[in-house]
């Protein structure tokens, strides 16, 4: 079976098969007699291995890249990575942990930005009902998303909560914790220290979940 990441194979006079990852590509160095067997039992035996290290090489070169809905590129997604291929497809479809967008597309970042919009909202939905449910703190109406760079969520005296689709990108510790947070303005319009204490109750850890929140900001602002 083809991976789904990018592979790079190096012969060398070497006894084992050693891994590395440079720019989101897996790079193989292998023995000169290790055959196409050999390779596709070390990547199953080591999958999970491999993935841990292609995730920590995105998250160092998220915070720096510029995207532009490129092959290569990773977007963030509900905690981990997909990696971005442009091919020769219909539409911008996700295919495992691939994000397919058509060659034929002008304006890729733009179709990653849409297909973010329309697979965000159902998750975010769901994960809103459930801290509802969990912490007790009710809202009204639908969920609606929208798109900004600096803020993450609102909250108006009705207790209408609106989130950015951006949370999709985000670990759900940190998503859990800006929806916790929008919930609390169902009790307190505010930042004064009532309102802290109502998302300390339900978030304890929450200072260093806005510290995650500010570093993330730097590589979402991107999208």
């Amino acid at each position: 079976m083809q991976p789904a990441y990018p592979v790079r194979v190096i012969r060398s006079n070497r006894k084992t098969i050693g891994a590395t990852v440079s720019d989101g590509v897996l790079q193989l160095r292998v023995p000169m007699r290790a055959d196409e067997a050999a390779i596709a039992k070390f990547l199953s035996d080591y999958d999970k291995q491999i993935r841990r290290l292609l995730q920590s090489d995105a998250e160092a070169r998220a915070r720096t890249v510029r995207y532009r809905g490129e092959t290569g590129e990773y977007l963030p997604w509900q905690g981990g990575f997909l990696y971005l291929l442009r091919a020769d497809c219909a539409r911008t479809e996700r295919l495992a942990d691939t994000l397919c967008v058509p060659l034929s597309c002008a304006d890729p970042l733009g179709a990653i930005r849409r297909w973010m919009q329309r697979n965000a909202l159902a998750p975010l939905s769901a994960r809103l009902r459930e801290l509802s449910a969990a912490t007790g703190l009710t809202y009204t109406g639908e969920l609606r998303l929208f798109c900004a760079k600096n803020r993450f969520g609102t909250c108006d005296a009705d207790k209408r909560i609106r989130l950015n689709y951006k949370l999709a990108c985000l670990p759900a510790d940190i998503a859990d914790y800006v929806i916790v947070h929008e919930l609390a303005h169902t009790i307190r319009l505010d930042h004064s220290p009532r309102f802290w204490e109502i998302v300390a109750r339900f978030c304890p850890d929450y200072k260093s979940l806005r510290k995650r929140l500010l570093q993330a900001q730097a590589y979402l602002s991107e999208l």
